[in-house]
């Protein structure tokens, strides 16, 4: 490439491309009802809450880097209204300064914090170097106001940078919602495009509701995880075996062909099998997904417990090599899944079919 230009402003652009990443990883944060203003209210607000200034600079944040005095002032004049937050957070990729006095700033008292500022700005004022910024707030040191703004103000310094902010977004928010690792990126550039569309930036003011947010984010994890993701391992159902007493409908068909022995396992299985099925699919595609899948376990079902039927001599061992043959043989596909779900979800979800009394559903060959 050529020599840069003599306006190059490709360092202003980064800075509008690292706020960019942090509103992103915010709107994982929006509670219902809330929203997040881009460049509205300051760099982020998000609805009765927190407004949130971004900076990235490669300095160090010193006692008198213009960074801390133009944002207190910034929050400080009008038209700006802190009262409509809670927080006011200054997010920096500076480290503080070895010497700085703003060092463990969140955790000084407010009255510690005020002496900490006033005596920057008394000893700057003896060098007859305050910068406009600087001066503006001497001037209200003593103002309630001021004194409001200050003791919601917290410092978050050594944020990471811009690689490294998107890659943690990649690592962390991407995997929380279940994307396999080589579509992550994927996910959170195409959440980062949908920030910038027109709906967003014209239609909604460069805007987004938590309620917008949760539904392309869903949308975009179902596309990232069609044909692609891997199923939900076993988790902890200890709550659900706490409710289950030994005598429900599908542990009495293990009773009755005399199959005590493996009544434990079906208890985890349907524990699994029922906290997955209502943690991944009650609602939307997945759910008509898994009414397919469950339809092909029981086309299966039937159709081994007719051979099983027409082959059985009437005893008890019967029925049980038939248990052992149907939950011993390969499970159906699932659609939106790379393999076969576990050989446990497929039992667990034949004990939930057996417990309910309006299917004719059994075990024992009869």
């Amino acid at each position: 490439m050529g020599k840069k230009l003599a306006q190059d402003s490709s360092a202003t652009f980064k800075g509008i491309i690292y706020q960019f990443y942090e509103a992103l990883d915010w709107c994982f944060e929006l509670s219902k009802e809330q929203s997040l203003y881009f460049e509205k209210y300051g760099d982020i607000a998000i609805t009765d809450s927190i407004n949130i200034e971004v900076k990235q600079y490669k300095e160090n944040l010193t006692d008198s880097h213009e960074n801390l005095w133009n944002t207190l002032s910034n929050w400080t004049k009008p038209p700006f209204d802190h009262t409509r937050y809670q927080k006011l957070l200054l997010i920096t990729t500076q480290p503080i300064g070895p010497k700085s006095h703003l060092i463990n700033w969140n955790q000084k008292t407010l009255k510690e914090r005020v002496s900490v500022l006033r005596e920057i700005l008394e000893s700057r004022k003896q060098k007859g170097a305050l910068s406009i910024s600087q001066s503006f707030i001497f001037d209200k040191m003593n103002d309630p106001d001021f004194l409001s703004v200050i003791e919601k103000f917290e410092l978050f310094d050594c944020s990471p940078g811009l690689n490294e902010k998107f890659d943690q977004m990649v690592n962390s928010r991407a995997k929380h919602v279940g994307v396999l690792v080589k579509n992550r990126e994927a996910l959170i550039q195409s959440l980062l495009g949908f920030m910038m569309t027109p709906k967003v930036v014209v239609g909604n003011g460069w805007s987004i509701s938590e309620s917008e947010f949760s539904i392309e984010l869903e949308y975009l994890s179902e596309k990232f995880k069609t044909n692609s993701r891997v199923f939900p391992s076993k988790s902890d159902v200890a709550e659900v075996l706490t409710k289950l007493t030994g005598n429900e409908l599908y542990i009495k068909k293990l009773k009755d062909i005399e199959y005590e022995e493996i009544i434990v396992e079906a208890h985890s299985d349907y524990a699994q099998a029922l906290t997955i099925i209502g943690n991944d699919f009650e609602q939307g595609i997945r759910s008509q997904n898994y009414a397919t899948f469950s339809e092909e376990i029981f086309r299966d079902f039937n159709r081994q417990y007719r051979y099983a039927l027409r082959n059985s001599k009437g005893t008890i061992a019967d029925s049980q090599n038939f248990f052992d043959t149907v939950q011993s043989s390969e499970p159906p596909n699932l659609i939106g899944y790379e393999h076969k779900p576990y050989k446990w979800f497929r039992a667990g979800v034949i004990h939930i079919n057996m417990d309910d009394p309006q299917q004719a559903l059994k075990w024992k060959l009869k």
